[in-house]
């Protein structure tokens, strides 16, 4: 059985985005994928649309996947916040982790996305028992 999730997805590739929205089609979650890729797009994303979950980027070209992370806690504390990105070293993914990043995933290893996000928003779940739709 499909899950329908709206993700907003913080990605400068576009090849990266459709391999993800593959992936998640794959693992059985309906998505309906907001991807930007500007700063501005992103507050603009945030202020219309009310997000199960948000994917980014570490590395982006107009602002990072740190400030994205920031930017969400300020606007929509509680979603949950997973990096998809190639760049992320041990050190750098520690450290997003002390920042509330719920998760990341390598994009070398995406079979992973989709277990990481059930557990995440499985969490979430957990946490606001008032949300019984995911």
């Amino acid at each position: 059985m499909d899950m329908l999730i709206h993700v907003l997805y913080v990605e400068d590739s576009e090849r990266d985005a459709e391999l993800v929205r593959a992936r998640l089609a794959e693992g059985g979650i309906a998505n309906d994928v907001v991807r930007v890729v500007t700063h501005d797009d992103y507050i603009c994303a945030l202020e219309k649309g009310s997000f199960d979950l948000i994917l980014a980027d570490y590395t982006l070209p107009q602002f990072s996947g740190i400030t994205a992370l920031a930017i969400a806690h300020q606007r929509c504390p509680g979603t949950p916040f997973i990096f998809v990105s190639g760049t992320l070293e041990e050190e750098v993914a520690n450290e997003c982790f002390q920042h509330g990043a719920t998760d990341y995933v390598s994009k070398d290893h995406l079979e992973k996305l989709i277990p990481s996000i059930k557990q995440a928003l499985e969490k979430t779940k957990k946490q606001d028992p008032v949300n019984d739709e995911i």
